[in-house]
């Protein structure tokens, strides 16, 4: 389920129907969809406030997808080239508004031809770097298991929920070095994404159990 806001708008990835649904902030009435044809499998998606767009991670088609708030199709992000640069298997996404960044983690190809990152795009979609972890894991490149949600902290770390070591992984902004690791006392199963409230709070859903975790202050300056 991807989901985003814009003003008195929620926009709502339906991997089912294939389309981005567009429901009412107050009482959430449906007002319309958008998107058919043009998404395979919405699993993320990052509203751009301050440009009326919104980035699209459509999992089927490996690539990122630009609307605008009407839902006209503005481009595609992929990555450069071919091979590691490309994206492999994009998942989550997130935008870093003081940088004008957009971050996109990626589960890279299962065929080995590119291992799993977080891949850095400017907001209009030229590759920059990526940020490839630390660590090691069974069977995969670059430290990452399987990176999927992620945000931006208050402090301007990376946090990003990586599923199979079950725990948040924190990566330096500026560098791009590892951190630290979130596990949150060892309660931490398949966590899939997570968000940051505006106290620094750091929310982290918890696949297994169909939970939250909460880790107070946790980004907070």
């Amino acid at each position: 389920l991807a989901i985003g806001y814009f003003g008195n708008s929620i926009y709502v990835g339906n991997a089912a129907r294939q389309t981005i649904e567009v429901y009412n902030g107050n009482g959430g009435s449906f007002v319309r969809n958008f998107g058919h044809g043009a998404v395979l499998y919405p699993s993320d998606m990052a509203v751009d406030r301050e440009r009326g767009v919104i980035y699209v991670v459509d999992g089927g088609r490996k690539h990122i997808k630009v609307f605008d708030y009407e839902g006209q199709v503005l481009g595609t992000i992929s990555g450069p080239g071919s091979g590691a640069d490309q994206l492999g298997n994009p998942i989550g996404i997130a935008i870093d508004q003081g940088r004008g960044e957009i971050l996109v983690s990626d589960y890279g190809a299962f065929d080995g031809d590119s291992h799993a990152s977080i891949k850095i795009f400017t907001l209009d979609g030229a590759y920059r770097d990526e940020i490839s972890g630390e660590g090691s894991c069974l069977g995969c490149a670059g430290g990452f298991s399987r990176p999927q949600g992620l945000a931006i902290g208050q402090d301007g770390r990376i946090y990003v929920a990586d599923a199979i070591q079950g725990s948040v992984l924190v990566f330096d902004r500026e560098s791009g070095q590892y951190v630290k690791a979130i596990e949150s006392d060892g309660y931490l199963r398949l966590p899939t994404d997570v968000t940051v409230g505006v106290d620094g709070d750091l929310f982290i859903a918890n696949n297994v159990g169909r939970t939250f975790r909460l880790v107070p202050g946790a980004t907070a300056r």
